[in-house]
């Protein structure tokens, strides 16, 4: 069996697996039955092979109006991705293609809201049908996307007897009621709202943070005693980029000796990353660097550590200017009007793959056998809008 597995409970209890089969091998939608208590699965069946997309995949069975509904992914996860239905009288199938298909896809639009499939139905306290996808924000260029995939969320209408009918996915949508924004408890504070992480002692660190590969616990101390209020990082070995493959067992410290190196970084893999940091080269003495590494050309910088900068605390910046481009700043945290811009990266050479660009710290020895910590503070984020269209 494959992937993107899915369970289906039908009308007498009985348990299912719906399931993709690898689709370069044999692309269908399978299921089995399975027993819960004993994780025996029994033999597999084909149900469908969708409607000729790329990749049948991510499928999800529904039962209504004596009906079994399969929604399913097609056209794999990029520009040519939807959502297709089809529905049987049995279980077992054989399943009839929805005459409307796809019910669900930006391919082919200049939508801005693009690559939608994978999705999933389900109904609200009111009984309301809402579908929840996959998506990515992109402009007709389809090269500027730094949040990677997002979760959306569409209102459906289903009827009785009917096929569901979805509604397009937009920046401003009209749909059933929702509850007032805000307005549910959680933990962590809204993306709108804006926070800043102070490391107080004997706190954790925040929800909203999160590591690259296997955390390395050692390499993190939140308010150590001879800094309190701050983030403290023991730097690892390996840099951002390590050998592109994979990070050493020894982790990397993601979130003075030559090469010791410290600071921000907006970061959507190995092989696509830029910073902002100093770092200790030449006889010693500090510098403010620019690198990384992308498939495209990223901006470099270097220079030395303006001396009256020295043994003062430091503000590092990374800004949304706007769609396309970031700023990377530095200056000294008691005078910020002496901030320097040293770089305005694109931010297309840090989208693509699954995920959104990381914004983070980091600490690291390149390489090297230093040792001496780096040490976070105030770490602010400024909520400056969505772009919704």
């Amino acid at each position: 069996m494959g992937y993107d597995t899915s369970p289906f409970w039908d009308q007498n209890g009985d348990a299912y697996i719906v399931g993709s089969h690898a689709w370069q091998v044999y692309p269908a939608i399978q299921l089995a039955k399975v027993n819960l208590t004993t994780a025996r699965v029994g033999n597999w069946s084909t149900l469908w092979t969708g409607t000729g997309g790329e990749a049948p995949e991510g499928p999800h069975l529904y039962y209504g109006d004596s009906m079994y509904y399969l929604m399913i992914a097609e056209g794999g996860t990029g520009d040519n991705h939807m959502e297709t239905m089809a529905q049987s009288k049995t279980l077992l199938g054989p399943y009839e293609s929805n005459p409307a298909n796809p019910v669900l896809t930006a391919a082919n639009t200049t939508r801005f809201f693009q690559t939608i499939g994978h999705a999933d139905l389900f109904q609200d306290a009111l009984d309301n049908w809402w579908a929840v996808a996959l998506a990515t924000r992109e402009d007709t260029t389809h090269d500027y996307h730094p949040m990677g995939r997002e979760t959306v969320l569409t209102p459906v209408t289903w009827e009785t007897g009917e096929w569901p009918v979805f509604s397009i996915v937009e920046g401003e949508m009209e749909g059933w009621a929702r509850p007032p924004a805000g307005s549910i408890a959680g933990d962590g504070p809204w993306i709108t709202d804006g926070y800043a992480m102070d490391f107080a002692p004997g706190s954790s660190l925040p929800l909203q943070l999160t590591h690259w590969r296997f955390p390395a616990n050692a390499s993190y101390e939140i308010s150590p005693a001879e800094h309190p209020y701050t983030l403290k990082l023991n730097p690892s070995s390996a840099n951002l980029t390590y050998d592109l493959k994979s990070a050493p067992p020894g982790g990397q410290a993601f979130l003075g000796q030559l090469n010791e190196e410290a600071g921000v970084t907006s970061f959507l893999q190995q092989n696509k990353h830029v910073e902002l940091g100093v770092v200790l080269l030449q006889a010693n003495e500090p510098y403010l660097r620019v690198r990384g590494v992308s498939t495209v050309t990223l901006p470099s910088y270097q220079t030395a550590l303006p001396a009256a900068w020295a043994n003062t605390t430091l503000h590092l910046e990374i800004k949304a200017l706007n769609w396309t481009h970031y700023a990377l700043s530095i200056g000294p945290a008691a005078s910020m009007s002496s901030m320097k811009t040293l770089a305005y990266p694109i931010n297309s050479a840090l989208g693509g793959g699954f995920t959104g660009t990381f914004v983070g710290v980091y600490a690291t020895s390149n390489g090297g056998d230093g040792s001496t910590p780096a040490y976070f503070s105030n770490w602010t984020y400024l909520p400056q809008g969505q772009f919704i269209n």
